[in-house]
């Protein structure tokens, strides 16, 4: 039986002109990591992520993301992989204004 460990973050990933993520920040909480989601700079781009790791190697066995700006600015109900998000990230991200 494989021993896993599933964790979230959010992150602001820098993304230039072209779309590309240059870099990313990641804190485990939203409100360490904006203070005012709606007055971002441009070039950032917020998103929750999930990641699903296989203990007994150390290796990343299935990471997703959620992007609230791809759902009108909510925190959609499930990660770009299928997974659910789990509903304490919703009130997080409505309680900094999210929808």
């Amino acid at each position: 039986m494989v021993r896993t460990r599933t964790d979230y973050e959010w992150a602001l990933e820098s993304v230039n002109t072209d779309g590309d993520i240059e870099d990313h920040h990641f804190a485990d909480k939203l409100k360490g990591l904006v203070q005012n989601v709606y007055q971002m700079d441009k070039g950032l781009r917020l998103v929750l992520v999930r990641t699903t790791w296989d203990l007994d190697i150390e290796s990343i066995l299935n990471r997703g993301w959620a992007y609230p700006e791809d759902n009108d600015g909510k925190l959609p109900a499930e990660f770009d992989n299928g997974e659910k998000v789990p509903q304490r990230f919703h009130a997080e991200w409505a309680s900094l204004g999210g929808r």
